[in-house]
């Protein structure tokens, strides 16, 4: 069971990195994922829309998967890092 649930985790966590890495007018790249968040690097892009993009990502890979997993924005950083956090 134990292998299952991180089997599961892996594919989710992929999936998510390929949806935010290759969206066209996103121009991101994810720098640091895990089991339960995602870093993305939005670089030359202002703290306004890194929060616009950041909900915005977290809105498509939610509907990418299936329920009960939800993704949930979390925060800017000073650096042009936001972080989106797997909730299920």
């Amino acid at each position: 069971v134990g292998d299952s649930v991180v089997s599961k985790g892996r594919e989710t966590l992929e999936r998510c990195i390929k949806l935010i890495e290759s969206h066209p007018s996103w121009n991101a790249r994810v720098v640091y994922g895990d089991t339960d968040s995602v870093f993305v690097l939005l670089k030359g892009r202002s703290k306004e829309e890194a929060f616009n993009l950041g909900e915005e990502m977290a809105k498509a890979v939610t509907l990418d998967n299936p329920k009960p997993v939800k993704l949930k924005f979390e925060k800017v950083r000073k650096f042009p890092i936001i972080e989106i956090i797997l909730q299920n």
